[in-house]
């Protein structure tokens, strides 16, 4: 006699193999979604450019072996400058001059304790530091510039650097992204005692960061003189990164722990030199 097969219990065994694979699916896609809080950096450029009568290279002997005065802008162009990069922040727990008494000889600090991040602000819940979270030993990259004159030496000038922006392309955070993007300026090397100040892309003080207190420019030559290119020249060094703890307001990040997002994103730096 052929047996009869309850249908009922068909069903249920055909789909339980189902449940189970879609609650797998769902366990692994949850899991991805609380691990992956690094950034998605598919790669900042960064522009930097000087205004006529000065030429700018990343590399020293290439500027030097310019021979004829111009008028034309140089520039140098870094692609994915902050790629892969986590948040930090300057040391907020010295309250010294930070120009010259770094706790940090780096003078950036990176959260080490995940736990210690309010996802929702993106600062510390307790602790001196205020920064968002950062997960790998990739922080900042750094890149060294050589700036000189192309037709006479440049005496009694100012030389100052200033940051601008943009954004090709959509993405909810990119926004916040941009405006905490930030580059230190260093004379010559990354040492305490060289550090000309800290631009970022907010026009915000970061060394304040107090939410309200403006700073669009760093003064990397007062009152100074600029080389001519085929003598001598003017080494600058500029440290990218993202800045964890900018704030937005009194109390919230631009960056938290769930939102990083570096593609398309554009940082131009011009270089001008104005008689003093």
């Amino acid at each position: 006699m052929k047996k009869m097969i309850n249908p009922r219990k068909f069903l249920i065994t055909s789909v339980i193999p189902i449940l189970c694979t879609l609650l797998a699916l769902a366990a692994a896609s949850f899991a991805w979604l609380s691990s992956n809080k690094q950034n998605d950096a598919d790669g900042m450029q960064m522009k930097v450019q000087v205004t006529p009568n000065m030429i700018i290279n990343d590399d020293s002997t290439a500027i030097q072996a310019v021979t004829a005065p111009t008028q034309d802008d140089f520039t140098v162009t870094f692609t994915d400058a902050a790629a892969a990069k986590q948040p930090a922040q300057h040391d907020a727990a010295d309250t010294a001059d930070k120009a010259t008494d770094w706790t940090y000889s780096s003078g950036l600090k990176y959260v080490t304790d995940p736990d210690n991040v309010d996802v929702s602000t993106g600062l510390e819940k307790s602790g001196s530091l205020s920064f968002a979270l950062a997960n790998t030993d990739d922080f900042y990259v750094d890149y060294t510039v050589y700036i000189a004159s192309t037709g006479a030496e440049m005496t009694a000038q100012d030389l100052t650097a200033t940051l601008s922006g943009s954004i090709d392309g959509d993405g909810a955070n990119k926004a916040d992204t941009l405006a905490a993007s930030s580059i230190d300026f260093y004379l010559g090397s990354v040492a305490k005692a060289n550090y000309l100040g800290t631009l970022n892309q907010a026009g915000k003080d970061a060394l304040t960061n107090d939410a309200s207190t403006a700073k669009t420019f760093v003064t990397v030559l007062e009152n100074g003189t600029i080389p001519l290119n085929t003598s001598s020249y003017i080494t600058v060094v500029m440290r990218c990164y993202i800045d964890g703890g900018l704030l937005k307001a009194a109390n919230q990040a631009y960056i938290n722990s769930e939102k990083v997002d570096l593609s398309d994103v554009t940082l131009n730096v011009t270089f001008t030199a104005s008689n003093h």
